[in-house]
């Protein structure tokens, strides 16, 4: 056990695990942190997550800063390298870790940093919540659901969640980390119009509330996005993850796995 202990806590076996092609503890590659993110259409986004509960942040190009900050132009602007993060969550996987083991590596971390810079314009911070999801063969995501529920509010009403201009006080950050699809699985949701339970608690559950006739289930949206597109949405929004399907006479093949991170963020006023 303690050559276990000893074996694990040494950042050099994470490092073998992905070639040293990703990061532990290096300080000229967190330095990336500080990079603001760019987004481009914020007006939209916050137009989209007031009236849908959800909208897609559009990343600008990656910018040029100085050569000691070990930078690449990434076109997706993110400042990383996210198929190197897709190996490093394979390798995890085949080594039987959980995904969420990615976070061991710097380029999540600044993931994390720069999504945080960010979201500060939409009075959000981080609240240390993470999840990862690595879909492949028969595997899902998570069920439909809310993230929150009424009892996260205060005084036990679900209109405390919310700032005066309609911007969630809790939010989920998730980011596709490799393509995701209809067919690999991808994230679907009932967009908040089409939600009666959204702003008011109905008995029953989320699904008995939107689902209550034939016609509510050609309000359900799927979510598929490319590599590094990122999805921001409020903690009412009923959503879900999809299974992996195998129906490739119907579609074309792609990526063999879904690979995402999900961050969650809450009201700078909040303790």
């Amino acid at each position: 056990m303690a050559q276990d202990i000893e074996k694990y806590t040494n950042v050099e076996y994470w490092l073998n695990l992905v070639d040293h092609r990703l990061h532990v503890e290096n300080t000229l590659a967190l330095r990336r942190c500080v990079v603001p993110l760019l987004m481009r259409n914020t007006s939209e986004q916050r137009k989209g997550l007031i009236e849908s509960g959800i909208c897609a942040l559009e990343l600008e190009e990656a910018l040029q800063v100085e050569e000691d900050l070990d930078w690449e132009d990434y076109p997706i602007g993110w400042g990383i390298d996210l198929q190197l993060l897709t190996f490093a969550m394979s390798r995890l996987i085949d080594c039987g870790w959980p995904a969420i083991f990615m976070l061991i590596y710097d380029e999540a971390w600044i993931l994390w940093h720069r999504s945080a810079s960010y979201l500060k314009h939409f009075g959000l911070r981080p609240n240390y919540d993470f999840a990862a999801f690595y879909v492949d063969n028969d595997k899902a995501g998570w069920p439909p659901h809310r993230d929150r529920d009424d009892a996260t509010h205060g005084n036990n009403s679900i209109s405390q969640g919310f700032f005066a201009d309609g911007i969630p006080k809790h939010c989920t950050l998730w980011i596709a980390l490799s393509e995701a699809t209809v067919q690999n699985s991808c994230l679907y949701c009932v967009p908040k119009q089409y939600d009666p339970g959204y702003f008011t608690k109905v008995k029953g559950g989320p699904l008995a509330t939107v689902f209550f006739c034939p016609n509510s289930f050609q309000h359900i949206l799927a979510l598929p996005c490319n590599q590094g597109q990122a999805w921001l949405f409020s903690h009412r929004l009923l959503h879900w993850g999809s299974k992996r399907h195998f129906f490739f006479f119907i579609f074309p093949k792609r990526n063999k796995c879904t690979i995402s991170l999900f961050l969650w963020f809450l009201s700078c006023a909040m303790a």
